[in-house]
């Protein structure tokens, strides 16, 4: 199984989004949304997103109209911005409130202020806590310097996307340039 990864619908559509075992309707997937993929098997997807009542709810989807295929693309491909760091290209992300930061194992690292920006060059989320994203650096407010997250024996860590705050481009805290 591939790690999730976070992923936004880049087209213009609206998609009712049904548990493909019960036929119920979980949620309606907005132009410019972002949601979870957490795992498919062929045009099975088993998929978080927030239902109308803003919680995150797991759905397992049968995908016959191909809209995760052809219209939802990770979240990489829409950056806010680029930066070289030590020598290589990120992808950077604008934490719209302030969020924790943690290691792999799940220990508390720290946090990134409102505004600041987060560096990462993949789309890939947690697989116990799948609405934290993978990142490879932080922009510090105090000096504007980039840090790199590590500790414990790693080399990346996990920001709060907020997905529980707002899954829409104009209020998910984690955001790119969807």
């Amino acid at each position: 199984m591939a790690s999730p990864y976070l992923v936004v619908n880049a087209s213009n559509k609206y998609y009712d989004i049904y548990d493909m075992n019960t036929g119920k309707k979980m949620a309606l997937l907005y132009p410019r949304e972002a949601f979870i993929i957490i795992d498919n098997e062929g045009v099975i997807w088993n998929i978080k997103i927030r239902n109308s009542a803003g919680k995150i709810v797991n759905v397992v989807v049968h995908d016959k109209e191909n809209f995760i295929g052809d219209n939802c693309k990770p979240c990489y491909f829409f950056p806010y911005g680029k930066k070289v760091i030590d020598g290589r290209e990120y992808e950077t992300y604008l934490m719209r409130k302030a969020k924790n930061i943690y290691t792999p194992s799940a220990d508390y690292w720290g946090g990134v202020a409102q505004n600041m920006l987060v560096a990462s060059n993949n789309d890939i989320v947690g697989e116990t806590h799948s609405t934290w994203k993978a990142i490879d650096y932080v922009k510090r407010s105090t000096d504007g310097k980039w840090v790199k997250v590590s500790g414990q024996g790693y080399d990346y860590g996990f920001v709060e996307t907020g997905l529980e705050d707002g899954s829409m481009y104009y209020n998910i805290p984690f955001y790119g340039s969807w």
